[in-house]
């Protein structure tokens, strides 16, 4: 599918969680790690989409400027689970997990070429490539939840403090 097909495909899509499943399930695809960090994209568009829908409401804002936002975030979701449920395609195709997987691969082709990459043909090439992005996208998402985790620890740690000196 070329990619204006694709997303024209994935615009007509709303990609409910409902939707994703059903995908997931007839076509017998896996929930890889590489997987998840899209669906980890996806429900941050949806918090993000969530918090200025209610923001919005709560200030009485509803204008074009408004509504053309929450529509670029809702976009942004879709195309988050597009490429899960894309991801989860090419894996299925090649057999392996980009991140679970990845190192292997790698290894795999070290050996066949002698330790010269720059001898892959364009496919090898693409997949070495989204491995890596894939690895680099999940240790970036681990490491932004473990700061949000110590920003709140630290929060309710502050809290606690000044009901402590109030009391």
């Amino acid at each position: 599918m070329s990619s204006e097909a694709a997303k024209a495909y994935m615009q007509r899509r709303p990609y409910d969680a409902k939707e994703y499943h059903e995908i997931m399930a007839y076509e017998g695809l896996g929930e890889s790690q590489a997987v998840k960090t899209q669906l980890k994209r996806a429900a941050k568009f949806m918090r993000f989409y969530k918090g200025v829908s209610d923001g919005c409401s709560q200030a009485g804002l509803d204008n074009d400027f408004v509504q053309k936002q929450l529509a670029d975030l809702e976009e942004q979701r879709c195309e988050a689970v597009f490429d899960a449920i894309e991801i989860a395609r090419q894996e299925k195709r090649q057999r392996w997990r980009f991140i679970e997987d990845g190192e292997k691969f790698i290894s795999y082709l070290l050996i066949k070429y002698k330790g010269d990459l720059t001898k892959c043909n364009p496919l090898e090439k693409r997949q070495v490539d989204m491995a890596e992005v894939s690895e680099q996208v999940s240790r970036a998402q681990v490491k932004e939840a473990a700061t949000s985790q110590h920003i709140t620890q630290q929060a309710q740690q502050h809290a606690l403090q000044r009901k402590k000196r109030q009391a």
